[in-house]
């Protein structure tokens, strides 16, 4: 299964997807460690690996869907903390009512930033906007955005009609992923996705 990390919605800051130089969402800033302006950032599906490997980020607050203010910052130390958080001091954030003045902002980094993925695995980021299509050609739309949950990530696929169809992102299912095509191809059951009623009516006699 691929590897999900920063999973991020249209409405998010940072969720560009395309050119490595756009940002993804890591995490969220939570509160302040010690004294010294070391933030406590709950990480995006539970995994601090990304935020432990990048050299910088922007914490950015929203206003409603638009950015009130970001700012980049270097890195000096990261760290595990609590399960599902890491710690991060920033160059710049040198005492705790810095570190707590960020409280509640989004943590955002390049994705060319991001570690290399082993052949076979991507990130979540990757696969919004991805052109989505059936084992037997037939177009079932295109991804708008993933939902975490405690099995697995699930694909939600906004089709033409623009209803979402809702695609638990398990390998069964996700007969192929081409992320340079920006084409995924699904196996998807009978009955997996929802069908118009004309269809469902079609096979009633009178």
């Amino acid at each position: 299964m691929a590897r999900a990390v920063g999973s991020t919605s249209s409405t998010r800051p940072g969720a560009d997807v395309g050119p490595a130089a756009h940002r993804v969402r890591l995490g969220q800033v939570v509160g302040a460690h010690g004294l010294h302006g070391e933030l406590r950032v709950r990480t995006e599906g539970g995994d601090a690996s990304s935020l432990l490997n990048v050299p910088t980020v922007r914490l950015a607050r929203e206003h409603g869907h638009e950015e009130e203010t970001s700012q980049e910052y270097e890195i000096a130390s990261a760290r595990a903390g609590r399960p599902g958080e890491c710690r991060l001091l920033l160059r710049g954030i040198v005492d705790r009512d810095a570190a707590e003045a960020w409280r509640g902002a989004s943590v955002l980094a390049r994705a060319a930033d991001l570690p290399e993925l082993s052949s076979g695995e991507f990130y979540a980021f990757e696969l919004v906007g991805c052109r989505v299509t059936g084992i037997d050609g037939s177009a079932i739309g295109r991804v708008r955005e993933i939902w975490e949950t405690g099995a697995s990530d699930v694909l939600v696929i906004e089709d033409a009609d623009g209803r979402d169809q809702l695609v638990p992102a398990v390998e069964p299912l996700l007969h192929e992923v081409n992320v340079a095509a920006r084409r995924i191809v699904v196996d998807a059951p009978p009955g997996l996705l929802d069908r118009d009623d004309d269809e469902e009516e079609s096979g009633e006699t009178e």
